[in-house]
């Protein structure tokens, strides 16, 4: 058998995987990568003199270091130059992996700048694009001001880029690979726009369901927000925000939540934009533009968390070098929460409010008719959940029982239709307990004690009442001297109704009335038991009620 043959580098395609036995020299490599990083070397040249502050030995000294024109992130770092940076970042660190780079102690260092410079290039665009389109948004205000905010987060990526290019260009000195004057660079990357667009002459379509698409748009939304509640930090005091992460904030799940925004952002413009309800309802725009903007934020937010994660939580603060590292741990965390984490919780907040509005607008009245929960009715567990659905759609949802209106998204006022519920099993316990003592002879010589739980086991046989306590204990209870049978059985069955101890399983239902998407979620939790079972155990819900659970 032959052996198979083992391809080598490929020279021209070095992004292919390869398989080799061949160690390249380092000459060949580094004559390979500085042929292949001609112009990200530039870049770095031109970002290395990128203003730190405003002071005028700040600027000097960064003119000096980068030996050409000093940046000012306000009008220079544009979007092509972003772009840029990005796209030769990227080729750059393709090749170094392609070839090993990230295990070399000679190269490691100089990939890990290439990495920061994709990396914070990327964000630093998203951030710069979030702030030239804030006005097409129409985002609601917030407290910290939004702009200033995205403003100073950009400083921060801007500053950081210029630390990575400081150190590629040193790694380049040191492995000898020359880079090119700046006033030979090639072309400009002012972006100087006119002002104006172009006439919106394409008009709108006419969709039957849109309406619908809008009221599931909202839906979903209120259910991600559920999703995002483990960003709800912003309340926290002090700045030490390193015990954080990776609890409860993580790249994981912000990233699954960035992913989520995405997909709600993609079915708004395939089945809302440009449409003529999208040109009557000016809040869907807003809607939009919240979905938009939070997805960008989730973008950010993963990066800076998955650079913290990888390169700065557990790492010395000290590089083996003896330089101070190029990301500041603090700085790092502070864009992260104070920024990225925080306007997203505020943002989320907002649009939860919007998306209320938006399904009292688009809702269809309807009703249903369910049981009443089988264990005690409408106690702690089943009114809570019920009040929590019609809370999170945020409709007006009643509740009708025995002639009497109840407020579904108030809990405590759906516990006073078990005050009706409790009356009528009492009325039902004293009619049914009269007739055993009539019709049988339980009475005899024993202790009123026995007899009580005589006459309720009678009834357990018979499928009148429910035991949760087998033994029924009795010793909270008190008997009235010389009472009748009748009188100390009733009371002493209604005590044990109150405790819990027994029940009585009444054949009565309840009316819903409101919005149909609130009803629908009303009559899958009736389906479940409302998530318990006859013995008062939690029951597992169904997937589309999981933000009961959150």
């Amino acid at each position: 058998m032959h052996e198979p043959a083992r391809s080598e580098p490929n020279a021209s395609n070095p992004s292919r995987p390869t398989v080799s036995d061949r160690v390249m020299a380092d000459n060949e490599f580094r004559t390979l990568f500085a042929d292949r990083s001609r112009l990200l070397l530039k870049l770095a040249t031109l970002l290395a003199g990128h203003k730190t502050d405003d002071s005028e030995e700040a600027r000097a000294a960064a003119t000096r270091k980068a030996d050409g024109p000093t940046l000012d992130w306000t009008g220079d770092c544009t979007r092509p130059l972003l772009g840029d940076v990005y796209a030769q970042s990227a080729r750059a660190e393709e090749l170094l992996d392609s070839y090993g780079a990230r295990t070399n102690l000679e190269w490691r260092r100089l990939r890990s700048s290439v990495a920061g410079l994709k990396l914070f290039s990327d964000v630093a665009y998203k951030l710069l694009h979030m702030s030239l389109f804030l006005p097409r948004y129409r985002l609601l205000p917030t407290t910290p001001d939004f702009k200033a905010e995205t403003q100073a987060a950009f400083a921060f990526t801007c500053r950081t880029l210029g630390g990575f290019a400081r150190v590629l260009l040193d790694c380049a000195a040191e492995r000898g690979i020359p880079v090119d004057p700046l006033d030979s660079f090639p072309g400009t990357y002012a972006e100087t726009l006119p002002p104006g667009e172009l006439p919106q002459n394409c008009g709108t379509q006419s969709s039957q369901s849109v309406e619908e698409t809008v009221v599931y748009l909202a839906t979903a939304f209120l259910n991600v927000a559920e999703d995002g509640k483990f960003l709800q930090v912003r309340q926290r005091s002090g700045r030490d925000y390193g015990d954080l992460v990776p609890e409860p904030i993580n790249e994981e799940d912000i990233r699954t939540l960035e992913e989520t925004f995405h997909s709600l952002q993609a079915r708004y413009d395939t089945y809302v934009a440009d449409t003529n309800l999208e040109s009557m309802d000016t809040d869907l725009l807003v809607l939009r533009g919240h979905i938009t903007v939070l997805y960008h934020l989730l973008e950010t937010g993963t990066a800076l968390c998955h650079y913290y994660e990888r390169h700065v939580r557990g790492h010395p603060k000290i590089t083996p070098g003896g330089a101070p590292p190029v990301v500041d741990a603090d700085d790092l965390l502070a864009v992260l929460v104070d920024y990225s984490i925080t306007f997203t919780d505020i943002f989320i907040e907002q649009t939860r409010g919007l998306c209320h509005q938006m399904l009292r607008r688009y809702s269809v009245p309807g009703k249903i008719e369910v049981p009443v929960p089988r264990y005690r009715g409408f106690h702690v567990r089943p009114s809570t959940l019920v009040a929590k659905i019609v809370r999170h759609y945020g409709s007006r949802v009643t509740m009708r029982y025995d002639d009497e209106q109840y407020d579904a998204g108030v809990t405590l006022d759906l516990f006073r239709a078990n005050e009706k519920l409790n009356a009528e099993k009492r009325r039902r316990i004293a009619g049914e307990a009269v007739n055993v003592l009539q019709n049988e002879d339980v009475v005899d010589r024993r202790s009123r004690e026995e007899v009580v739980r005589t006459v309720a086991r009678r009834l357990f046989e018979q499928r009148k009442l429910v035991l949760y306590d087998r033994m029924l204990s009795m010793d909270t209870i008190t008997f009235p001297t010389e009472a009748p049978p009748e009188q100390y059985v009733v009371q002493s069955l209604n005590k044990l109704l109150t405790l819990g101890k027994i029940d009585v399983e009444v054949d009565a239902h309840v009316s819903f009335h409101g919005d149909r998407r609130v009803l629908s979620d009303i009559e899958l939790l009736a389906e479940q038991n409302y998530g318990e079972d006859d013995f008062g155990n939690n029951l597992p819900l169904p997937e589309d009620l999981a933000y009961l659970r959150k």
